[in-house]
């Protein structure tokens, strides 16, 4: 038999094989078995690395010596989980964004969120003592938490084709949902958060005097800067690459209107908390914002938005209206959107409006 008759024959009975009744639930039944193995191995590594924590206080006299190391801070909170010091909400924090254990989430960025973070674990190193250690682990923690969800989210959007596919959609949210909510108001100097490729920009642009385009994705900032330039139609346009959850190049007072819409909605709540401060600082007296924000938190709270419905994140309506009034701002409506607004399920999401006390 030449070469080519056995290449022929086994392409032959490859196809029989695949369209043999058994072939897929063999194949399904493996898959399973592949991933059973899979959780089997996450489970041992996890329970051995618990086991391995020594007491909390070993931590705290470690991080005197390295208050820069993430993998103490995080074994530190592991020993306190372990103690049974840590409430629930922060043991579900911690749990459904894989925080803890030899595979953390946030040790896969280490070198950026210790570069971002040094400045407060320095701080929180130098005031941890054995008596505070439970307070100040967790201050730790949930800015590692919103640090981590930052960069997942911006490299998730870095790349790909949403932005195109989403285009074409906009059109109908403009004149559906958005507009006949914010229309009549003072768009002079409006500063859009996470604007992606600029197909809300495009819509503001026609009512806007200036806008000022704030994103921590330098590639959609980029993108923004070449479909409007600097000037287009008498709308001034500002760009800038933030952090993530502040908006340290805006003057403070100085914005009428705040809109944020599609892409809040994969923000974690700790990251919606910071924003509402920062908007707070950059908004004129009497100043309105929009911003669409993810509502599942409602029923998933403390969960990871990366593995969420739709990558929502556990922001909730109830949560962004508690944020406003501890720190001042005025909710002045909300709308939950769902099925009827395009949206994949009852609910997911929020539209909430606010203003700035005069």
């Amino acid at each position: 038999m030449t070469h080519q008759q056995r290449n022929t024959a086994t392409q032959f009975l490859t196809s029989k094989i695949k369209t043999a009744r058994l072939y897929r639930p063999l194949l399904d039944a493996r898959q399973r078995l592949r991933r059973a193995r899979l959780w089997f191995k996450e489970l041992w590594e996890n329970a051995k690395w618990h086991g391995g924590l020594k007491p909390s206080g070993f931590y705290v006299a470690s991080l005197q010596q390295s208050p820069g190391s993430l993998e103490t801070w995080i074994s530190l909170a592991g020993a306190l989980r372990r103690e049974n010091t840590l409430d629930c909400d922060m043991v579900g924090l911690l749990k459904n964004h894989k925080i803890l254990g030899p595979n953390s989430t946030a040790m896969r960025y280490e070198d950026e969120l210790s570069k971002t973070l040094t400045a407060d674990l320095r701080h929180a190193a130098g005031i941890l003592t054995q008596t505070n250690k439970r307070d100040i682990a967790i201050e730790v923690m949930q800015k590692l938490v919103a640090k981590k969800t930052i960069l997942q989210c911006r490299d998730a959007h870095t790349v790909g084709g949403y932005y195109a596919d989403a285009e074409p959609y906009m059109d109908r949210q403009w004149d559906k949902i958005i507009y006949p909510l914010i229309k009549g108001h003072d768009f002079s100097t409006v500063l859009e958060l996470a604007p992606g490729h600029g197909r809300n920009t495009e819509k503001l642009r026609h009512l806007a005097k200036e806008i000022h385009l704030v994103d921590v994705n330098a590639t959609c900032i980029e993108a923004c800067r070449a479909r409007f330039g600097i000037e287009k139609d008498g709308c001034d346009f500002f760009y800038y690459v933030n952090d993530g959850n502040f908006l340290s190049a805006i003057q403070s007072a100085s914005i009428s209107f705040i809109y944020s819409f599609d892409s809040m909605v994969h923000f974690d709540k700790l990251v919606v908390k910071d924003y509402l401060g920062e908007f707070k600082r950059v908004m004129l007296p009497n100043a309105l914002g929009f911003v669409h924000h993810s509502n599942y938190g409602a029923i998933r709270p403390n969960s990871d938005w990366a593995t969420n419905y739709g990558t929502r994140s556990d922001m909730s309506a109830k949560l962004f209206s508690g944020y406003c009034e501890e720190i001042g701002l005025r909710v002045v409506s909300q709308r939950l959107l769902g099925l009827q607004d395009w949206i994949g399920m009852e609910g997911l999401d929020c539209i909430s409006i606010f203003r700035k006390p005069s």
